[in-house]
């Protein structure tokens, strides 16, 4: 029998607008909405839906607007029964995964992602970092030119055949993105705020281990593949602490989950990021956005 994995966007697929139709034509929506602002200050459709870009890519803001947009998006594929047998979420995408497979409802993942957006925003402001998305180009020319600069660089989310981030001190990426380029990769800074999922992150890794440490994690209803090894996972206060500052090894979750029998992915999110590495990672599985079955516009 085949099945089908929900898969959860990560910051960067951010726009500004996503959400606002929504909130003006359900009252599900709006009631997600109304309840993540009384969370916020206001913030999450303030900043959904009016903007700034450059305000709304702030992690302490784009966290918990991505996670308010993809819990909407999620319970209203539930309202129509489309369900997941598997899922996965990219990064912050994990934590709308965690929601799809019931170990943390939408109110208490609000309040964990409100905290680990201040504490990564916190650590990103302290250790000035960047990350970029290196396209094309030999995979260990790309590590080596890496381990030779003199700051501090390193590959970190592994997307999908040709496309690996790699994430560090700001003037190393630049230093990195200069080298690669002329080695004949195409390299795109990418639209965050700090070196995630690197060694950046390790101050706020050990705070927001505090405050799971204070959550209850249900297991999971169906099974949910981690960032940090790829396979099920079912320790999940140690997950929401070790993801922060691990490498995202995306490619060989999507991998893992097609030997599972799933022949269906649908992202949940803004954009179509994920399907986009699921056109390079395997063509013969259907990979299709939730607002297709949903009939409606993003």
């Amino acid at each position: 029998m085949s099945k089908t994995a929900f898969l959860f966007s990560g910051q960067g697929a951010q726009f500004v607008g996503m959400g606002k139709g929504l909130y003006e034509t359900s009252d599900i929506a709006k009631s997600m909405y109304d309840f993540a602002d009384s969370k916020t200050e206001g913030r999450v459709t303030k900043f959904s839906f009016e903007g700034p870009e450059d305000v709304l890519k702030q992690t302490i803001n784009n966290q918990p607007c991505m996670l308010t947009y993809e819990a909407v998006l999620l319970t209203l594929a539930s309202e129509k029964g489309i369900k997941a047998d598997m899922t996965a979420g990219f990064s912050l995408g994990e934590f709308g995964a965690m929601i799809c497979a019931e170990v943390l409802s939408f109110e208490d993942c609000l309040t964990l992602i409100n905290e680990r957006a201040k504490l990564m925003n916190e650590a990103a402001q302290t250790q000035n970092g960047k990350m970029a998305a290196i396209l094309g180009g030999d995979p260990s020319l790309l590590i080596e030119t890496c381990k030779n600069l003199d700051g501090y660089v390193e590959p970190v989310n592994f997307n999908c055949p040709g496309q690996t981030v790699i994430a560090g001190d700001h003037d190393t990426i630049d230093e990195a993105i200069e080298k690669l380029t002329e080695s004949g990769f195409h390299c795109i800074p990418l639209s965050v705020n700090g070196a995630f999922h690197s060694r950046h992150m390790d101050s706020a890794a050990q705070e927001i281990s505090k405050v799971a440490a204070a959550m209850t994690f249900r297991a999971p209803k169906i099974p949910l593949l981690s960032n940090v090894s790829g396979q099920p996972e079912t320790d999940f206060q140690r997950l929401v602490s070790v993801q922060m500052a691990s490498p995202v090894l995306w490619e060989k979750s999507i991998r893992y989950m097609i030997e599972q029998g799933v022949t269906r992915f649908v992202e949940i999110g803004p954009g179509k990021v994920l399907v986009n590495f699921m056109k390079k990672i395997d063509r013969s599985v259907e990979a299709v956005h939730i607002t297709s079955l949903l009939g409606i516009e993003v």
